[in-house]
């Protein structure tokens, strides 16, 4: 899973995969992420509760996007 820990967003994933992000104070989160010749980057805004957010990928196979969320846990 993904989580939030003092402002950077960590990954517990494990495996051939590197995940760097930052949640700046008002929210605005941005994610990057890239493994197996793939490369994806993200940006969004978190509240408290919920989170919602776009991201672009590209790679050998071609380029990619979506949407993301995200809700709070525990």
């Amino acid at each position: 899973g993904v989580r939030i820990a003092n402002g950077d967003v960590v990954y517990d994933g494990g495996g051939p995969v590197d995940l760097q992000g930052h949640v700046a104070p008002n929210g605005s989160v941005r994610v990057s992420v890239s493994g197996m010749g793939q490369q994806a980057d993200g940006q969004g805004r978190l509240s408290r509760t919920l989170g919602t957010g776009t991201w672009r990928g590209q790679g050998s196979l071609g380029s990619c996007a979506g949407v993301w969320q995200a809700e709070r846990r525990g």
